[in-house]
Parts: C-alpha cells; structure tokens; sequence
C-alpha cells in the first residue's frame, strides 16, 4: 500500500483526505439543509450533530493542508497543457480555502449562537466571537454564500475530473481513486 504521492497515483492518506472531506462535506450539506427547513425547536439534534461533523471537518482539512505542505504537490507533467496544469493548482488552492473559510464561518456561527463548537462531547473549540445576534446573523450570511462557492467550485472539480477521464483519456482520476491505467484505456 503506497502512502505518499508519486508521479504515478495518489497515497492512500491523500485519497483518504480526499475523499473523507467530499464525504463529510455531502453529509454536512445535507444536514445543514434539513436542518433550516425544521422549526428552531425541532433542529437541535441535527445542528448539534451538524457542529461536531463540522469540527471533525475542520480538523481534517487542516490535516490535508499539513499533509500537502510537507510532501508537496505532485509532478503531473502528463495531465494536460501546463495552463490546465496551473489552473488544477488554483482549483486545489481555492477549494482549500474555502473548505477553510467554511469551516472557521461555522465555528464563528456557533460562537456568536453562545453555544459550544463541541466535537461529541469529547472536546470543544474555544469561541471566537461573543454571544451576538447580529454576529450570528452576519456569519450565517457567510456560511451560506461560502456554501454555495463550494458547491461551484466543487462542480468544477468533478467537469474537470470526468473531462480527464472521458475526454483525455488519460490517468489524473485515476490517480485520485486508487489505481493507474495506461493512456491507451
């Protein structure tokens, strides 16, 4: 089992961030969109349920972004025009960031809420902002646009893939799910 990239595929622990974010990031949607369609008092399970995803969430982005910046980027060359290349690595980039940002407007959504960012019951993040309704308000305008910039950006992300697999032909989603093909697939 091959754990750190190489110019061939993707390591078990990049695939695992990976593909644990999109995860998590499906069911955090999901829960954040059943959740507004309760009344307040019919909420509290999901949205309590929803902060401890979104801490564990944010816990492993950081961990995606230590684990890039100490084995860096991987050598692509093969994976199209050196354009395409340097747009993948801004795609990377931004969709880092905003996975960031969504996850500290959540936090700062809890805080001004004057509840706790608490992950199960085992540990809570300390809160960023006073107990505030218009801090709440302002952060939840936010956490839903960031929501949606997500949803666009990871649209892209998935073209940009299935272009890859379907039009190109060659091996980048490959890579990413766990195996190598040859260009003549």
């Amino acid at each position: 089992m091959q754990i750190i990239d190489n110019s061939q595929r993707y390591g078990i622990v990049t695939r695992f961030l990976h593909w644990g974010a999109a995860g998590l990031l499906v069911a955090l949607a999901v829960l954040g969109w059943i959740a507004d369609d309760l009344p307040n008092n019919g909420r509290g399970g999901l949205m309590g349920l929803h902060i401890s995803l979104g801490v564990g969430f944010f816990g492993l982005v950081g961990a995606r972004i230590f684990w890039r910046l100490w084995q860096g980027w991987p050598d692509f060359r093969d994976a199209g025009p050196r354009l395409m290349q340097k747009l993948g690595r801004w795609m990377h980039l931004a969709l880092l960031g905003v996975m960031v940002a969504l996850s500290v407007s959540g936090w700062m959504i809890v805080s001004a809420a004057g509840h706790d960012s608490a992950f199960f019951g085992y540990f809570s993040l300390p809160a960023v902002l006073p107990d505030s309704d218009f801090l709440e308000d302002a952060a939840e305008e936010v956490h839903e646009f960031l929501v949606s910039l997500l949803l666009i950006l990871a649209g892209l992300h998935i073209a940009a893939a299935l272009k890859h697999r379907f039009v190109d032909h060659d091996n980048v989603l490959a890579r990413m799910i766990g195996y190598s093909k040859s260009r003549t697939d």
